[in-house]
């Protein structure tokens, strides 16, 4: 199995990388024109449920799962809002370094 992200920005910083969003339109004008928590509810049912699909967090015990939870987040919901969250704002950060 392949390694598994411990901590949110491990997975932010992976999936911003590897799934392209750097050039994706649609995302970057998302990232400009929407705050964090409005972009986070937006994608909620896309890459949102990815999340908690792919990384476990429905099935718990992984890494990313228990430090989700010991930085108070209970819910697999919660969890990936968090990381949505976390993912524009390192998308704004990106993106302004780009300029």
């Amino acid at each position: 199995m392949e390694k598994q992200p411990e901590t949110i920005l491990d997975l932010v910083k992976e999936i911003y990388d590897e799934w392209d969003f750097k050039s994706d339109e649609d995302f970057i004008n998302d990232v400009k024109e929407k705050n964090a928590d409005d972009f986070a509810i937006r994608l909620h049912n896309g890459i949102g449920r990815q999340i908690r699909n792919d990384y476990g967090l429905w099935k718990g015990d992984t890494p990313l799962y228990n430090y989700c939870k010991s930085i108070g987040l209970e819910h697999p919901d919660d969890m990936s809002h968090r990381i949505l969250m976390e993912l524009h704002k390192y998308a704004t950060e990106q993106l302004n370094n780009k300029n």
